[in-house]
C-alpha cells in the first residue's frame, strides 16, 4: 500500500512538471503619468532587449495604460515618448518567466 501511494505521488509530479514548464513568456504593464499625476494617453512606449536584439512598442490607451503581454525573460529598457514632452526612460527592468512586472 505504501509503495502504491509513493508511485501515485511520483506520477502526479511527473504529470505536473510539463504543465509548469509551458509558460515561456513574461509581461510588463504600467501607467504613464505627467508631473501632476494625470494619465497620458497616446504615449509611445518602447521596450528594448539588447541581448536578443528585440524592440517592441505599445501606445498608451485612454487611461494611460500600456502592456507588453509576451516578452522573453531578460533585462529590458523602457522608453516613453510623446511630442511636446520630454522623453522618459526606465533602464534595466528585469523580467523572469511567468511573471508580470508593473512599471510606471
Amino acid at each position: 500500500m505504501r509503495f502504491r501511494n509513493i508511485a501515485l505521488m511520483f506520477l502526479m509530479l511527473a504529470l505536473a512538471m510539463p504543465a509548469m514548464a509551458q509558460e515561456q513568456r513574461a509581461s510588463i504593464e504600467g501607467v504613464v503619468k505627467d508631473a501632476t499625476g494625470a494619465v497620458m494617453p497616446g504615449v509611445t512606449v518602447e521596450a528594448r532587449n539588447e541581448a536578443v536584439g528585440v524592440v517592441v512598442t505599445a501606445v498608451t490607451d485612454a487611461n494611460g495604460v500600456y502592456r507588453f503581454p509576451a516578452l522573453s525573460s531578460g533585462i529590458w529598457d523602457l522608453t516613453a515618448t510623446l511630442s511636446g514632452f520630454n522623453t522618459a526612460s526606465q533602464p534595466d527592468v528585469p523580467l523572469t518567466l511567468a511573471r508580470s512586472r508593473k512599471s510606471t
